[in-house]
């Protein structure tokens, strides 16, 4: 059996984080490159809420090569979802590091926040793979999926701020009153 690093997986997984994030906002592998189809064209998963009207519409002057360029766009979007997630545990370990239960409890929302946005990309991607065809209970489901991976990433991202205030206010205040750390 291949025994691996920690610290080298871990650098594996933020490389391909920065890799993945790099590629899908600033190469034509992301958004920039479906503008060439569509100028107006929006990813879908980056709104809150979407419609089956709003959807069919961007993707009819999208083109197929253009759905082709999507498809590839979200399979990249997984490997950076994994990564984010990851990313989002190794923070929330750090920044949260001295109570567990709340370290589960926020983690749990990154894990949400990672889930919905999977379960959201394979229903895009069956809505693509079945394009002309229109599943709106699917456009549905997979917006229902958007809003709540926004919400459960609002839930991860204002506590771990919250706590690193309160920790930076912490030292602070100890330094101001003269408290050594460790006391």
């Amino acid at each position: 059996m291949i025994k691996i690093n920690n610290k080298f997986l871990k650098f594996i997984i933020y490389v391909s984080f920065a890799f993945t994030l790099f590629l899908m906002e600033a190469t034509s592998v992301g958004e920039i490159g479906l503008k060439k189809y569509s100028s107006s064209f929006e990813i879908f998963d980056m709104m809150f809420k979407y419609s089956s009207d709003y959807v069919y519409s961007a993707l009819s002057a999208l083109t197929e090569q253009g759905i082709h360029h999507y498809v590839r766009l979200l399979f990249v979007d997984f490997i950076f979802i994994i990564s984010f997630c990851y990313v989002q545990y190794d923070l929330t370990k750090i920044i949260v590091r001295k109570v567990k239960e709340r370290y589960k409890i926020i983690f749990g929302f990154a894990l949400l926040r990672a889930a919905c946005d999977m379960i959201e990309n394979l229903f895009l991607l069956i809505i693509l793979f079945n394009y002309p065809a229109r599943i709106n209970y699917l456009v549905f489901l997979s917006s229902t999926f958007t809003s709540i991976k926004f919400i459960a990433g609002d839930f991860w991202i204002i506590p771990i701020i919250l706590i690193m205030f309160l920790n930076l206010f912490k030292k602070k205040s100890k330094k101001y009153i003269g408290i050594k750390e460790g006391e």
